[in-house]
């Protein structure tokens, strides 16, 4: 309406349904903040509208994500929690706004809920001995850094064992659902162009730059 050129993206890096609550396709997790880092950066070097949502296009082709969920949040608007689950239930595949996932079950270790994910994330996104990848290991905003760090050690051996090299590991709270307690996994398969783009400097919000 103001006459500046626009372009759109749709990020659906969640390979836990293929339909969402609200759409048909797949939802955009946590992988949408690799998509705002890399397209940041290449717009940082001056490139046409054209060339950013093309590197943006490229980040989704390339990552994916599934979270699970400990508890729910609750939206201010709603007043009460999204979903409610048992003392000794989890929820798995669930969306950042607190839509349901692809199923429940009884808690787990945390070793064997990551081992779930990743394998999920790996079957739709296959990996070879000598890719290279970044990783995020996200939470939901109420999960103690610590148990992320947990979380971390087992997608780092799991990625390991296969032969592939983690060219980068960001761990910590950078797409919440407001109080949840969970996590969810990231995994972004790298070129030269996605590595030099990642590492470029960029002002990501919730994205700190190490």
């Amino acid at each position: 309406a103001d006459g500046i050129n626009v372009e759109k993206v749709i990020v659906n890096d969640d390979v836990a349904v293929e339909n969402s609550t609200w759409t048909i396709g797949r939802r955009g997790i946590a992988g949408t903040v690799f998509v705002h880092k890399i397209a940041g950066a290449k717009a940082e070097t001056g490139a046409a509208l054209a060339e950013v949502k093309r590197v943006a296009e490229k980040v989704i082709n390339n990552v994916r994500s599934m979270g699970m969920a400990l508890d729910s949040c609750t939206v201010p608007a709603a007043g009460k929690p999204s979903f409610v689950l048992g003392d000794n239930e989890i929820e798995i595949g669930m969306g950042i706004h607190g839509e349901p996932g692809t199923h429940r079950e009884a808690l787990s270790s945390a070793d064997e809920i990551t081992s779930h994910l990743v394998e999920k994330i790996l079957a739709d996104m296959p990996l070879t001995s000598g890719e290279e990848v970044a990783v995020m290991v996200n939470g939901l905003g109420a999960t103690p850094l610590m148990e992320l760090y947990v979380v971390n050690r087992k997608v780092s051996e799991l990625l390991g064992s296969k032969g592939i090299k983690i060219e980068k590991t960001y761990v910590g709270n950078y797409m919440t659902s407001l109080e949840m307690a969970g996590f969810s996994v990231s995994i972004l398969k790298l070129d030269s162009e996605l590595k030099e783009l990642l590492f470029a400097q960029a002002d990501t919000p919730a994205l700190v730059q190490f």
